[in-house]
């Protein structure tokens, strides 16, 4: 993003390369609208990008932008890799409140997310979770994610952050009664 260009403004250089330049003005224009208001971006509409030496938008902004940037010309499907990374806890929940409103408007979003807190955890709807070497430990419904590992005589403690419980099972060598990594990834670990 060029850091003299407002957040309109780059929306609208974005709309001209990736959409058909058959699209009218007013068409381009919707298409812009429709992007910033998804990603709640309508309020800094015509604040510069900014960068390390002139202020602008913000980085929960900026990281909503470059999403925006993506979504122009609807996508099918949205990958986002380290939606959250480097965000404060209010800001990751905003960014993550808007790849909802993405997905809820027909958009299949794919996001990295390294340890999730709590709240951004309960906003998933699936879950991958991958051990070493890119192994499927589980896949299939977040709010089922905890309770597979039941299944292997493992329960997250009750005020444990279920992401970081998950990801600290994965990464430690599993005891020789059980393997967390025997499911097949059919997502039941029944």
């Amino acid at each position: 993003m060029l850091p003299e260009l407002t957040v309109e403004e780059t929306l609208r250089f974005a709309v001209r390369l990736k959409l058909p330049t058959a699209l009218s003005a007013t068409e381009r224009a919707a298409e812009v609208e429709h992007v910033m208001r998804l990603l709640g971006l309508l309020h800094v509409r015509h604040t510069r990008i900014g960068d390390v030496a002139r202020r602008g938008v913000s980085f929960g902004e900026r990281r909503r932008l470059n999403i925006a940037i993506e979504l122009v010309g609807a996508p099918a499907v949205l990958f986002v890799d380290d939606a959250t990374a480097g965000l404060d806890s209010t800001t990751a929940q905003q960014v993550m409140s808007c790849l909802q409103r993405v997905a809820q408007s027909g958009v299949a979003v794919a996001a990295i997310l390294h340890q999730p807190s709590r709240p951004l955890h309960r906003m998933l709807d699936s879950v991958l979770l991958l051990a070493a070497g890119g192994r499927v430990v589980f896949e299939g419904a977040a709010d089922d994610a905890a309770d597979h590992f039941g299944g292997f005589g493992l329960v997250c403690p009750r005020f444990a952050n279920p992401a970081e419980w998950m990801l600290e099972l994965v990464t430690e060598p599993a005891p020789d009664e059980f393997d967390v990594g025997a499911d097949d990834g059919g997502g039941g670990g029944d």
